[in-house]
């Protein structure tokens, strides 16, 4: 066990779950969308995760927001174009 490890949690329409000793625990919901394509959904979170916390310099909690935000632009449309730039 290591006490400064971070754990995430997606959780689908539920949005996502974070835990980390910096940040305390807490959710990142997602809004209601009509899904159209869950493919990639999960990668695109973690590229979203791994993009915020590591380009942007945010903490745990606002990079799960911010993954959990990219990855709902993605289900909500049929593949990939015009995913990121809609941050």
């Amino acid at each position: 066990m290591n006490p400064a490890a971070s754990l995430l949690l997606t959780a689908g329409a539920e949005g996502a779950y974070w835990c980390d000793p910096g940040c305390g625990q807490g959710a990142a919901p997602t809004s209601y969308i009509d899904l159209v394509d869950s493919t990639g959904a999960g990668d695109t979170f973690i590229a979203g995760f791994i993009w915020a916390r590591g380009k942007l310099k945010k903490n745990v909690k606002e990079s799960a927001e911010a993954a959990v935000e990219l990855a709902t632009r993605k289900v909500a449309q049929e593949g990939f174009d015009g995913v990121w730039e809609s941050l």
